[in-house]
């Protein structure tokens, strides 16, 4: 595939699958990583010439943690957009949630922080977002494998649920709050609408014969 690329910039020429012509192309390549490309060519994963056929003008985007001035504006970004696909008044987000959001360390950048606002606004009812319409992750403000509580297992209560039934109280609750439409609770879970169904099997869900034609 390397060598491919290669010949398409080298070349500016491109072969339809199958066709046997060769058809000139004007095009403007942008490539994006994140992977480190001059260890790979070290390494020899990644091709030398094409490279530096690439590497004509680098941008270096910094992770989240790195650019916190960026947040509230995605933040607001996000919930404008995920409020407009749930059909829902856009909220403010209180100043405590917005602080949480700033120091979150956000191991899985814009990505996560897209989810995390999105779940927020589908999951709350109020015209503030706040911090408990956050993650658990967000409002503890480290990933949760990091959390003191999980780390100890001698601070664990008895009674308390199994992570099995939380994930099931979860994905009933969003499943409830979507109006029990399985498109937008897979949306909300970030999964696909195939796994939303094995889940809604193994947590012993039900839905309606009409739900799964219309969902």
């Amino acid at each position: 595939m390397q060598a491919k690329l290669l010949r398409v910039l080298q070349e500016g020429e491109v072969r339809r699958v199958g066709g046997q012509k060769w058809s000139k192309v004007d095009v403007r390549v942008i490539a994006a990583t994140n992977k480190n490309l001059e260890d790979l060519v070290k390494q020899k994963l990644f091709r030398e010439d094409l490279y530096y056929r690439l590497k004509v003008v680098t941008l270096t985007l910094p992770p989240l943690r790195e650019r916190t001035e960026d947040i509230p504006l995605l933040a607001s970004h996000f919930a404008k957009r995920a409020c407009g696909k749930n059909g829902k008044p856009l909220p403010a987000i209180s100043e405590r949630a917005m602080d949480l959001l700033r120091t979150y360390p956000w191991p899985g950048n814009i990505r996560e922080l897209e989810h995390t606002i999105e779940r927020a606004v589908a999951l709350s009812n109020q015209a503030v977002l706040t911090a408990e319409d956050l993650s658990l992750e967000v409002s503890h403000g480290s990933p949760v494998a990091s959390s003191p509580l999980l780390q100890d297992s001698s601070s664990v209560l008895d009674g308390t649920p199994t992570l099995e039934e939380l994930k099931k109280r979860y994905i009933l609750h969003v499943l409830e709050t979507m109006q029990r439409n399985v498109s937008r609770t897979a949306a909300i879970l970030a999964v696909e609408r195939h796994s939303l169904y094995r889940m809604l099997r193994r947590y012993n869900i039900p839905l309606q014969r009409d739900e799964y034609a219309t969902s």
